[in-house]
């Protein structure tokens, strides 16, 4: 799946909070392999700027939110950077 169909599943109120939380790895994961870094550094970047550990089944919808805005704000950044 791609990057905005991952977050359409992430704000999809029909789905479940673990298949959210799986939704959002996938995309930190794309966003990783865009990087060429690990997942884990991703992860570890989310945590640190949103303080929203995304390796936890238990998250809320508004640290969903939180963490997903952050992935999708550096992502759009990354893609300006290597376009200019």
């Amino acid at each position: 799946m791609s990057f905005n169909s991952q977050i359409s599943k992430v704000r999809n109120k029909e789905i479940g909070l673990n298949q959210k939380c799986s939704h959002l790895r996938s995309c930190a994961l794309l966003y990783a392999q865009l990087r060429e870094v690990e997942r884990s550094q991703v992860i570890d970047e989310i945590a640190s700027k949103t303080g929203v550990n995304i390796l936890h089944n238990d998250l809320n919808d508004e640290e969903l939110e939180r963490a997903l805005n952050f992935l999708i704000k550096e992502r759009n950044r990354f893609l300006e950077n290597v376009t200019s």
